[in-house]
């Protein structure tokens, strides 16, 4: 294998660590599991406006409040992920698409789809990669992500069967 093709490895096997980061993250989110999210971050990471690991986690709890009305989410997929590795440094721009099954306020059950973006910085500490800031892609850094795009629609009863019924 020549240095070339061993320096192309390192930096897919880095860009790859980058971006499982961002999904460990959302698969956080689905499980609402605080430590889990905590643990994507360095200890003085920027999440939106929260500074440091206390207000990280103090922000992530209020989301994990907030997501009450939310039966499901464990339906988030990376669509574009754009990671550029420089040493021990990256800076990756990820959007996705996560399906949320909600309860309205009515009772009625929805689907809501949400198009997201984010704007990561990631450092290499001695335990891995890590990602040091999160904000939006357009909305800038004050955000920790944006939201693009919602649809809300109804969940068709009776499954596949319903919908493919003669």
């Amino acid at each position: 294998m020549t240095e070339g093709e061993l320096a192309e490895m390192r930096l897919a096997a880095d860009q790859w660590a980058c971006q499982k980061l961002q999904e460990k993250y959302w698969y956080g989110e689905a499980k609402r599991d605080v430590d889990m999210i905590c643990s994507v971050f360095t200890e003085d990471a920027r999440y939106g406006k929260a500074k440091g690991m206390a207000e990280v986690r103090k922000q992530v709890e209020t989301y994990m409040s907030m997501m009450g009305p939310i039966l499901d989410n464990y339906y988030i997929v990376p669509i574009a992920v754009n990671i550029e590795v420089d040493g021990d440094r990256a800076r990756g721009e990820i959007r996705g698409v996560a399906f949320n099954k909600i309860r309205k306020r009515d009772g009625a059950i929805k689907m809501l789809i949400v198009g997201a973006g984010y704007t990561d910085e990631f450092v290499r500490t001695p335990a891995g990669w890590r990602i040091s800031a999160m904000g939006g892609i357009e909305d800038g850094p004050d955000v920790a992500h944006d939201t693009t795009w919602v649809v809300e629609t109804d969940i068709a009863a009776g499954g596949l069967a319903a919908v493919f019924a003669p």
